[in-house]
């Protein structure tokens, strides 16, 4: 280790070098320079002040005031600090970094910064080289490249496997669109799918965003979108061909409409809900014109929706039931008048709405079926 100045300071009965003009410290690794700074023969420390500066060949180092051992190669620091490398930008305020294994503990609000991802938290740990980093309090990260933003109290982060992880107060938004898609759960993971067929822009080039992301999430799961709202203990998202999966015993709320299964799917076409296919005890019910509850369940039920422009909303244009189907449907007049209601059982059976209303039903196989005039209904 070389230190070069224009004026030093040396105390010989403590090993104590100071130098108050510029000085510059070059080792096998790091050049570093600042202001003014003491070094301790003894202990191989440095305390370098104002616009430290240590440059090496895998990153630069930034801050106000750095203590350093050329012993260790820790670098502990107290004020604000920037870490500049080819896979990032790293900024805090408090901190350690070992600049030979690239393994930091930061404090008091600190961000990693890289092309792809932000990654923000209250405290922030990692390591630079094999790119997992840990945070913890008032987490935030933020895929750029499809708009994903994870929040939460805990997150973990392998930017090499493209995989994190949230706990505590866990909530995802995903932008797709003009809408947005908001997921609550305890848990909450996201996988980046690199895309098998790239698209080619030009020779020798692909488009920026060939990654697709794979959203989960597991107990006490909320989900919230502009025509979708639903909870379930566990849930995935893919991205790729926008299709959500509900497991165990959800509820989906769409418009005017409520369903439950054992698991749904969801196929979302051009951000609006399109098909749902319930499986196991599925149910369906629909509030019509009158305020009345038009309900149809079976073994399996698949929802078709139509998306309304006129109104902005999405209304199931047909439900067919296969297995065990029961409905009870309001018939309604051409003035939409209650005529009465109709209860239906049948193995197989295809409902048309029109306008929240039903249009028609087909049967197939053997219908049982009962007619209930407004009168005695209660």
């Amino acid at each position: 280790m070389t230190l070069t100045t224009q004026r030093l300071n040396y105390d010989m009965a403590i090993g104590k070098a100071s130098y108050p003009v510029n000085g510059r410290i070059i080792d096998s690794e790091n050049i570093l320079t600042s202001r003014e700074g003491d070094y301790y023969t003894q202990t191989k420390q440095f305390e370098f002040r104002r616009n430290v500066k240590i440059v090496n060949p895998k990153y630069t180092l930034t801050a106000d005031s750095l203590l350093y051992n050329s012993l260790t190669k820790i670098a502990t620091f107290q004020g604000p600090t920037k870490i500049i490398s080819k896979d990032g930008t790293l900024i805090a305020k408090e901190g350690q970094y070992n600049t030979i294994s690239r393994v930091s503990n930061f404090q008091r609000r600190a961000t990693v910064e890289t092309d792809k991802y932000t990654l923000t938290g209250d405290s922030l740990g990692g390591n630079s080289t094999s790119e997992f980093y840990v945070a913890k309090g008032n987490v935030v990260l933020v895929a750029k490249n499809d708009k994903t933003t994870l929040t939460g109290n805990f997150g973990r982060y392998n930017r090499q496997a493209g995989v994190a992880r949230m706990v505590g107060n866990a909530v995802v938004q995903s932008i797709s669109g003009a809408d947005t898609l908001f997921m609550r759960a305890d848990t909450l993971w996201s996988f980046e799918i690199p895309d098998k067929n790239p698209k080619i822009t030009k020779p020798g080039s692909t488009t920026a965003n060939n990654t697709k992301r794979r959203l989960i999430g597991h107990h006490n799961v909320l989900i919230f979108k502009s025509d979708l709202q639903s909870k379930c203990d566990s849930i995935v998202y893919e991205t790729a061909d926008s299709t959500i999966y509900f497991f165990r015993d959800p509820i989906v709320w769409s418009t005017n409409y409520q369903m439950e299964a054992d698991s749904m799917t969801a196929k979302l076409k051009n951000n609006r809900i399109h098909t749902m296919y319930l499986r196991t005890k599925s149910f369906v019910i629909s509030q019509d014109t009158l305020q009345q509850f038009n309900q149809v369940k079976g073994r399996s039920i698949t929802a078709y929706f139509d998306y309304k422009p006129k109104f902005d909303r999405s209304d199931i244009e047909l439900v067919v039931v296969e297995g065990n189907g029961e409905s009870n449907y309001f018939a309604l007049d051409e003035k939409n008048k209650l005529v009465g209601m109709n209860h239906v059982q049948c193995s197989k059976m295809n409902i048309r709405f029109d306008d929240r209303k039903v249009k028609n039903i087909k049967f197939i196989g053997q219908p049982d079926s009962q007619f209930v005039p407004p009168h005695e209904l209660q």
